[in-house]
């Protein structure tokens, strides 16, 4: 073969035709070739001298060719074109990028309550619609004579921590934590603190960290700006809670973990706005315990009737029994009987309120709508129908 032949089988755009077969070859096809008694036809091929052969000699499914020469056949340059036989080329298909699955934040609440006494049910509709992992709330107004389980039931699946003001009525603090966050105390702290509530300090402009308004004494907006920032802590509400002041703050070592800070409907008559919070932290829950129901309203009543009736029969045959062995095979074949005749299903991780239908979600919906235009456009009548 000359060096010029040579060359052109190197072209994947040229093709050739074998003149034993007359098929069609690139050189990106596998190629080999079985040598025939007749080698007046072609000449011998020395295989390192031309490595498209390789392929085919070590490839399984061609023939062995062991103890026989390697022949190639005579090519005349002119043969080359650029007809379309190229073979279509193929490859294994990309996979699929799957989206990761998003983490749930830890959410948090801040909530001027004005009296929690009867809001007990305003306040479960605002967990059902934003599913708050913390809520810290001020101005609760309640006594030692107020149980938290009254405000908070065990369905809620929350852990209280309250601070009552016994001589002042219109005070009081407290802290809701869902029982599923695994909370501790270490040796060695992260540093990772988070302060809020309602510090009534109007004169401050967070924006510019200044004091503009006196209604306070300086020395008091000057102290606690000189407090944060001694600690390192950061203030992250950017909006009014109350009127045109910033009263309810939100103060962070780390405020790079916000994700979204955004007001809510105030809850019942209080004049203070929800804060709601989105953090870059992921909490440390448990996986929830399922637990199997049974659905008796579904229960095959008449074949449990029929299962006890023959058990009753070969009961009353046992003898020489003790009342233990007994307990134990009466305990079993009833059991068995209610695993075979009634239904059941597992418990979800989350509890759902029966009343929280798409209806009133779509209202709570709307409110949230309504009150995020009342600020914007600071319009009254606006406002007054978010408190509906």
């Amino acid at each position: 073969m000359s060096t010029t032949e040579y060359s052109n089988l190197g072209k994947s755009e040229d093709t050739w035709t074998c003149p034993s077969c007359s098929k069609p070859n690139n050189s990106s096809t596998k190629v080999y070739f079985i040598p025939s008694g007749d080698d007046s036809k072609h000449a011998s091929l020395n295989i390192s001298t031309n490595p498209l052969l390789l392929d085919s000699i070590y490839d399984s499914s061609i023939p062995s060719t062991s103890g026989s020469s390697i022949n190639s056949p005579s090519f005349n340059t002119t043969s080359f074109s650029t007809d379309n036989h190229i073979p279509i080329m193929t490859s294994s298909p990309k996979p699929g990028k799957t989206k990761p699955t998003p983490k749930k934040q830890l959410r948090l609440l801040n909530i001027n309550f004005q009296s929690l006494r009867k809001k007990g049910k305003l306040l479960e509709a605002i967990i059902e619609s934003t599913d708050p992992d913390i809520i810290i709330g001020t101005e609760t107004w309640l006594d030692p004579n107020i149980k938290s389980s009254e405000i908070f039931p065990d369905y809620l699946e929350y852990d209280i921590e309250r601070r009552d003001r016994p001589k002042d009525p219109h005070g009081g603090v407290l802290i809701a934590a869902k029982q599923c966050l695994q909370l501790g105390s270490i040796t060695r702290s992260t540093e990772i603190e988070l302060l809020t509530g309602d510090f009534n300090l109007p004169d401050i402009n967070w924006q510019e960290q200044t004091i503009t308004n006196r209604q306070y004494p300086t020395r008091t907006s000057q102290a606690f700006l000189d407090t944060s920032a001694n600690n390192g802590l950061e203030q992250i509400v950017d909006f009014p809670t109350r009127k045109e002041n910033t009263l309810d703050l939100m103060l962070t070592s780390h405020p790079s973990f916000k994700l979204r800070c955004k007001p809510l409907p105030s809850i019942g008559n209080s004049d203070h706005d929800i804060v709601l919070l989105d953090m870059a932290c992921k909490p440390l829950k448990p996986k929830p315990v399922r637990r199997k129901i049974y659905l008796w309203k579904k229960a095959e009543v008449y074949k449990i009737k029929e299962d006890l009736e023959t058990f009753k029969t070969s009961f009353k045959n046992i003898s020489g029994k003790t009342v233990e062995s007994m307990w134990q095979s009466f305990k079993s074949d009833i059991q068995k009987t209610i695993e075979k005749r009634v239904p059941t299903k597992m418990t979800q991780g989350r509890h759902t309120h029966p009343w929280m239908n798409i209806t009133i979600r779509r209202k709570i919906n709307q409110k949230q709508k309504a009150h995020k235009k009342a600020r914007k456009t600071k319009r009254k009548e606006t406002k007054t129908d978010t408190s509906d």
